[in-house]
């Protein structure tokens, strides 16, 4: 399993924002994998970021957020 961790405020009318998870799945289908992508609000990287997002393979800043 590899976990991404898709860093911003998901928006559910931000079509990259439902379109994103998607792509990481479809593409992992096609060689054989699996993926697990989660968001990580921006506000819950202010303190403490290294440990929450230490048990990812792959970060993704995702667009139409605020940084």
């Amino acid at each position: 399993m590899i976990r991404v961790g898709l860093v911003g405020d998901y928006r559910p009318e931000v079509k990259a924002h439902a379109a994103i998870p998607q792509a990481l799945r479809l593409a992992a289908e096609d060689l054989g994998l699996s993926v697990e992508a989660e968001w990580i609000p921006t506000p819950a990287l202010e303190e403490e970021y290294e440990p929450k997002l230490g048990s990812y393979r792959a970060l993704w800043i995702v667009p139409a957020s605020p940084y």
